[in-house]
């Protein structure tokens, strides 16, 4: 019994940040129980890629992840594996599959879905389906068996995460992934704990892994980092937990075992601002942390509220003092939308922005999406703005249009956020401007890296963009705009370098300064 693995292809081809986790869980736990597996990341793959991959490969089961956003790329998916494998059993699990599995079977040539947290479930799945016996004893799962859907019973979530295998990476290649923006080298991403007990309202997390959070022994944490770093070389490290800081007496242990093995790495975590306080942020920081994201979403206290989120603007204020204080760079997730919202509330948030002063690489806020099994989406079926059909019938992303139309949202947001953050790069750069400095050149492919490129070009400032050539992420453009490989340097004779707070783009500096005599403009703080 052969099964093949697919992530989806994105709808415009991109090296993704990290390999596909779920995917990789999943062959971990079916090569330890000796079933030949393979995974497909095809993230950057083009259909006709895809379409060789998938026809080249022997294979009796598919499995394909299904999220929400671009469901769309994993029912094309499903059609490639039929067409190639006509005999091939296809199985479609993840987040959108959860939330609708019996759409899978209209929309997709799925046999079966496995809802929610799969390792436990896809490895007996497989082995039933093997063994030829009947499905209706794997629970967790719906499937189609002569022309009806049938759903077995559900299944626990798995209470000790440490009996699971470790992901397995080896269908990767670790240098072909963008990983950490601010470090010039390879990275990989891990998952010490699921489930979470807040209740915010656009948040479908805790349906899929769970209102109750479970979380790794620290030895099994170390134990993952220790065989990731002797077999793939990594010393970078990414914690993709909803809530990595939940437990203090955990992370500090974990940094405490991290500082006595004297294992030089360097890591960043998602974070909630009421979890942290100054001891555990100074273990971080000891321990290699050096980035931090915090869900802030809002600066208005009133719409903080309205979401359910659980924090309040003064714990926001007091963890991004802290965290700068220790050294580490706070990051700044915000939504624009969010119930209740209007030109006032954004207003507050920009305020809070200035005052906190994250670090951001892309800046601004995100239009809030409407996700199935949220209490957002409920409250849209309620209003009669949205049904389970639509689903069915669309596949674009779904926007919280209860209160402002999606184009006026999108006016909001470039009256407020854009005009802001324009206005505060200008006030940075025009003292550079009039100090006499009138030929720089800027490193980097971000969002904000484009803005600073816009507005030196409309005060005067001439400007090149750089990016280092060992950053597989760097294509020839960014932001439409000419990139130029840093071998190409000695070319140029600025007399400004602007670069931001990232570790890898201090390190790019003094690679420089030894090609150039120039002065450094460090533009930190991008966002405002």
């Amino acid at each position: 019994m052969k099964v093949l693995l697919i992530s989806p292809p994105r709808e415009k081809p991109v090296f993704a940040d990290f390999p596909p986790m779920g995917l990789a869980y999943l062959a971990g736990t079916l090569k330890k129980s000796g079933i030949d597996v393979k995974v497909v990341d095809a993230a950057s793959y083009s259909w006709n890629i895809l379409e060789k991959c998938v026809c080249s490969h022997d294979f009796d089961i598919a499995g394909v992840t299904c999220w929400t956003i671009e469901r769309e790329q994993a029912f094309l998916t499903t059609n490639l594996i039929k067409e190639c494998k006509p005999d091939a059993k296809i199985i479609v699990g993840g987040q959108h599959a959860t939330a609708f599995p019996e759409h899978m079977f209209t929309l997709t040539e799925a046999d079966v879905v496995v809802l929610g947290e799969g390792e436990e479930t896809f490895l007996e799945l497989i082995q039933t389906l093997r063994d030829e016996n009947s499905l209706l004893s794997v629970d967790g799962i719906v499937y189609r068996e002569n022309g009806e859907i049938r759903r077995t019973n559900p299944r626990p979530f798995i209470e000790d995460l440490d009996t699971l295998p470790f992901p397995s990476y080896e269908d990767f290649d670790f240098t072909l992934y963008n990983g950490l923006p601010e470090v010039n080298e390879s990275c990989a991403a891990l998952i010490t704990s699921r489930g979470c007990p807040y209740k915010c309202i656009f948040c479908s997390s805790t349906v899929f892994w769970g209102k109750k959070w479970r979380a790794r022994s620290v030895e099994n944490i170390m134990r993952e980092m220790k065989f990731l770093n002797q077999r793939f070389r990594l010393r970078t490290f990414f914690f993709f937990d909803d809530t990595f800081v939940a437990d203090k007496e955990r992370v500090i242990k974990l940094c405490q075992m991290i500082i006595e093995d004297n294992f030089k790495i360097k890591w960043a975590c998602c974070g909630r601002v009421n979890q942290v306080d100054e001891e555990i942020l100074y273990w971080m920081k000891n321990a290699g942390c050096y980035r931090i994201d915090y869900g802030v979403e809002s600066g208005s206290p009133r719409i903080l509220r309205n979401i359910k989120k659980g924090i309040t603007v003064e714990q926001i204020k007091k963890a991004f003092k802290l965290s700068h204080h220790v050294g580490i760079l706070p990051r700044a997730y915000l939504m624009v939308g969010n119930p209740g919202e209007n030109e006032e509330s954004i207003m507050e948030t920009i305020r809070l922005m200035k005052e906190i002063e994250p670090y951001n690489s892309s800046g601004g806020g995100q239009l809030l999406w409407v996700l199935p099994n949220t209490e957002l989406y409920e409250t849209m079926k309620e209003r009669r703005l949205i049904s389970d059909g639509f689903w069915l019938e669309n596949m674009g992303t779904c926007f919280y249009t209860a209160e402002h139309s999606l184009e006026d949202l999108e006016k909001l947001m470039d009256k407020t956020w854009k005009k802001a953050r324009l206005l505060s790069v200008k006030e940075k750069l025009l003292p550079f401007k009039e100090g006499g400095i009138s030929n720089v050149i800027i490193f980097g492919a971000s969002e904000s890296g484009g803005i600073v490129f816009d507005v030196c070009k409309k005060i005067g400032i001439n400007v090149a963009a750089f990016s280092d050539n060992n950053k597989k992420k760097q294509g020839s453009v960014f932001m439409n705009r000419p990139i130029i490989p840093l071998s190409k340097i000695e070319d140029y004779n600025p007399d400004g370098i602007i670069i931001g707070s990232a570790a890898y783009q201090e390190e790019l500096y003094k690679q420089v300064k030894n090609l150039c005599n120039c002065n450094v403009i460090k533009v930190i703080k991008v966002f405002l």
